[in-house]
């Protein structure tokens, strides 16, 4: 396949620490992009709101920079 993977994730990250990370993912170029996070979260009791809230965060910027992806 025509793609290089980049795993951008870091071992014990938040759904918040992803959102403030997400704009050096997207400084590269972006065919596909696949969102695992949030798993953390439910570990340290987070808000399940505010994991709502980051992660749609996260695509809305994916969307707003990759529109078709």
């Amino acid at each position: 396949m025509p793609y290089t993977a980049i795993n951008a994730g870091l071992s014990g990250e938040t759904t918040s620490g992803g959102k403030n990370r997400i704009d050096w993912v997207l400084k590269q170029k972006v065919d596909v992009f696949v969102l695992e996070l949030g798993a953390n979260d439910v570990l340290r009791g987070l808000d399940l709101k505010e994991t709502e809230s980051n992660l749609r965060a996260i695509l809305d910027k994916v969307k707003a920079s990759n529109p078709d992806v």
